[in-house]
């Protein structure tokens, strides 16, 4: 028969039992103290650092006052200016001279270029007279351009109007070129050169009644070459 296992003593020690009234009374209210901590945390300002829970060991500032990184702007470039050269920095090569914008129009917004018809006869010299173009002065304005063609294609210039005033127009040369000259020794006395008209050109004609032999040459000088030859003929 087997037999009964006993049952430890009611005098044996025991912590809970043995312990100090007072002392677990001390401990209860401890625990108590944590529950109750435990479920009702102390709140928390955002605006109180104080409040903040801090570890045991840690006695620095949590939120120390340290100043935001500063951005660094970096300088302008130096600024280009049209006129004299400026210094620029690394001694890089000064930029070419270059027109500024809005100087480059087209003719017809500044002035005009005019055309002339210049009659057969009429030196280079006579468009500079201010009288020569009073019948025009209602026509031209200060800085126009005129082209003056003479038709008998000996020469041809190009003027500026510089100032105009009442049956007066002065005007400067720009360009005059000759392509021919006027002054032809004749190298017969029966027949001579001339300019005719402006649709049948140059021409050779009989000097005693003035009899076109030939017309239609463009040039003087065609004109002369033709009149050699035709010479040359006449004594074969």
């Amino acid at each position: 028969m087997a037999t009964p296992r006993k049952k430890p003593a009611d005098t044996d020690p025991s912590p809970e039992t043995d312990a100090d009234p007072e002392t677990l009374s001390a401990m209860t209210e401890t625990v108590v103290e944590a529950a109750e901590k435990y479920a009702d945390p102390p709140a928390i300002d955002i605006d109180d650092p104080s409040t903040y829970p801090l570890e045991a060991d840690d006695t620095s500032d949590p939120l120390p006052d340290t100043p935001p990184p500063q951005m660094r702007i970096p300088p302008a470039p130096p600024r280009v200016v049209q006129g004299p050269v400026q210094p620029r920095p690394f001694n890089f090569p000064a930029p070419p001279p270059r027109l500024q914008f809005g100087r480059l129009i087209g003719t017809s917004h500044k002035w005009r270029t005019l055309a002339a018809d210049i009659p057969a006869g009429t030196e280079p010299e006579q468009m500079l007279e201010p009288d020569y173009w009073s019948h025009h002065e209602k026509d031209i304005e200060p800085n126009d351009v005129i082209i003056a063609v003479c038709e008998d294609g000996l020469w041809e210039g190009w003027f500026r109007v510089v100032a105009k005033f009442t049956a007066e127009v002065q005007l400067s040369p720009i360009l005059i070129a000759r392509h021919e000259s006027a002054a032809v020794e004749p190298i017969s006395d029966v027949y001579e050169v001339a300019f005719i008209s402006a649709p049948m050109k140059y021409g050779v004609r009989r000097a005693a009644d003035g009899a076109i032999v030939k017309d239609h040459l463009p040039t003087q000088s065609a004109a002369y070459q033709w009149l050699r030859n035709h010479l040359a003929n006449l004594k074969k």
